[in-house]
């Protein structure tokens, strides 16, 4: 990030994701009895810290799997309270149902100094920066021009059912490439909006995880 950049809360993503129709997996539960908002989910579950200041939460020991019960699902909370106490910024703690197995894929739209708003569509995960499987488009996109990204995807026969995973509803993918593209370039204060992972599989799309940068200085005004 730059001097005058900074990212969105989740809670913050969250809402401005879905005001335009996209829906991200989990809920924040800062402040809020973590047993109680676990109630509306099975187990196992995940436990992920949200720092405003921080993209790389990972690194950082901010994602916990695997949670099985409540005793350890207050343990974990626990310590990732006790470890974000005293930092800068808007800090949450975001519980998740654990994600189905799918292909993981990132999606993404940034604001480019020569060409502006632009799209990014390709395979996500931990190895997005090392794989470079990506593809680009303008935004915003139509339908036709959203297909057609996708179908210029050098991996494309992931989305058709490749050894036994369901195929993948490109329309669903191309209306999300669509929303997306509307909000970066309707709201100039936003840098950087990366999906990643989206998870494809068995469910349909899941959002897993969201990081959004703005340009503080448009955002005071926006």
């Amino acid at each position: 990030m730059t001097e005058n950049s900074s990212l969105l809360s989740w809670s913050e993503a969250q809402k401005l994701l879905g005001s335009y129709g996209i829906s991200l997996s989990g809920e924040a539960v800062v402040e809020v009895d973590v047993c109680k908002v676990a109630g509306k989910y099975a187990f196992p579950l995940v436990l992920k810290g949200y720092a405003t200041f921080n993209s790389h939460k990972k690194e950082q020991g901010l994602v916990r799997l695997g949670i099985n019960n409540e005793e350890e699902l207050t343990r974990v909370y626990t310590e990732l309270d006790v470890q974000m106490k005293g930092w800068s910024g808007q800090n949450e703690i975001v519980l998740q149902p654990t994600a189905s197995s799918g292909i993981e894929l990132v999606i993404g739209a940034r604001r480019d100094p020569t060409f502006g708003a632009v799209l990014m569509f390709g395979l996500g995960g931990t190895l997005v920066e090392v794989l470079n499987e990506v593809v680009f488009a303008l935004a915003p996109l139509d339908l036709q021009a959203a297909l057609a990204m996708l179908e210029r995807w050098p991996r494309r026969q992931l989305l058709d059912g490749y050894r036994g995973w369901p195929t993948v509803d490109r329309q669903e993918l191309a209306t999300l490439l669509i929303k997306l593209g509307h909000l970066i370039s309707e709201h100039l204060e936003i840098l950087e909006i990366d999906l990643n992972p989206v998870i494809v599989g068995h469910k349909g799309l899941i959002l897993v995880d969201v990081r959004v940068t703005v340009n503080q200085r448009i955002a005071e005004y926006a």
